[in-house]
C-alpha cells in the first residue's frame, strides 16, 4: 500500500479514539457495557470494520489538497496541465532568458520549451522585444565566449511579465543557471531562495490575478532532490513569507507524470492534520 504508513496511522488513531468513546458509554451505562460483554466478537468485529474502512477513506490516493498559508493566502495543490489554468502562469528559464528552442539551448521536453512552442512558435521577436524591455534596468553579466542563445546573464530568481498575442499573461523566473556546454544547474541552496523571490514578485505583480506555478526544478534543471522534497521546498518558501497576501490564493500544478513520485496524502498530513 503506497500509503502504508498513514495508513497505520489512522487506523491506531481511530482504534484509541473508538476505544476511549466505547469505554465511557459503557462507564455511563450499564446496558451498554452488558450488551459489549454479551456480543463481544460482534462489538469487536464491527469496530474493526469501521476503523479499517475510515483509515481506508483518509489515506486513498488524494488528487488535490489546500494548504491555508496565511490568514490572507490559500494554496491549492493539484495535478493537472499548467498551460490548461486560468489566470498568470509561472514558467521556469534559465539564467539568459533564451528563446531558440532546438534542444541544445531550450529542450521541447521542458516547460521552457512548450512554453515558446505553444505561445511564441511564429513569433519569436514579439516574445525577445518584451524580454528586453521587462530586463532593462535590471543588472547583468555579459558572457562572450557563449556562441549560441543570448549573452546577457541574469542573477537567478530574475522575474519578468510578458504576454502572447491574445493578451495571455506568463511571469518568467531565471531557475537555472547554463555552463559552458549549456548544462542547466541550480542548487538545493539556490533553489530555495529563487523560490522566495518569485514569490515577491508574483505578490507585489500579480494584481490579484489567479497565479499558476508548476513544480519547478524537477525535469532538466539539475536541482538534486527528490519531487516530493522539491514539493515541500516550494510550501516551505511560502510558509516562511507569514505576511504572504494573495487575494486568489495560489495553485501548484503537478504533471501526470510526477503523480508517482509525489504523494499529496502527506502532504496534508502534515501540513493540514498534524497542524
Amino acid at each position: 500500500m503506497k500509503n502504508y504508513k498513514l495508513f497505520l496511522r489512522h487506523l491506531l488513531a481511530s482504534i484509541g479514539l473508538t476505544s476511549a468513546l466505547v469505554t465511557i458509554f459503557a462507564t455511563i451505562s450499564k446496558n451498554i457495557a452488558k450488551d459489549l460483554s454479551d456480543n463481544s466478537e460482534c462489538s469487536l468485529i464491527l469496530i474493526a470494520i469501521i476503523c479499517i474502512a475510515y483509515s481506508c477513506y483518509r489515506t486513498r490516493s488524494k488528487e488535490k489538497i489546500k494548504i491555508i498559508i496565511s490568514e490572507r493566502t490559500t494554496l491549492n495543490i493539484k495535478y493537472g496541465d499548467i498551460f490548461d489554468q486560468e489566470g498568470v502562469i509561472v514558467i521556469p528559464c534559465n539564467n539568459y532568458f533564451d528563446t531558440i528552442v532546438n534542444n541544445e539551448i531550450i529542450s521541447i521536453e521542458t516547460l521552457h520549451g512548450e512554453f515558446i512552442e505553444k505561445y511564441f512558435k511564429d513569433d519569436i521577436p514579439f516574445l525577445d522585444k518584451q524580454i528586453s524591455e521587462q530586463t532593462k534596468d535590471i543588472p547583468f553579466i555579459i558572457n562572450e565566449k557563449r556562441t549560441q542563445g543570448k549573452k546577457e546573464s541574469y542573477p537567478l530568481g530574475t522575474c519578468i511579465k510578458v504576454k502572447n498575442k491574445n493578451n495571455k499573461e506568463f511571469i518568467l523566473f531565471s531557475l537555472t543557471n547554463f555552463n559552458e556546454e549549456n548544462r542547466a544547474r541550480v542548487t538545493n541552496l539556490e533553489y530555495q531562495e529563487v523560490m522566495i523571490k518569485l514569490l515577491d514578485y508574483i505578490e507585489n505583480k500579480s494584481q490579484g490575478s489567479k497565479i499558476s506555478i508548476p513544480l519547478a526544478g524537477t525535469g532538466h534543471s539539475g536541482l538534486r532532490t527528490k519531487k516530493q522534497c522539491a514539493l515541500e521546498y516550494l510550501i516551505i518558501a511560502m510558509r516562511i513569507k507569514e505576511d504572504l497576501t494573495l487575494i486568489n490564493g495560489i495553485n501548484i500544478i503537478l504533471s501526470k507524470e510526477q503523480k508517482d513520485y509525489i504523494n499529496l496524502n502527506i502532504v496534508d498530513y502534515y501540513y493540514n492534520i498534524v497542524e
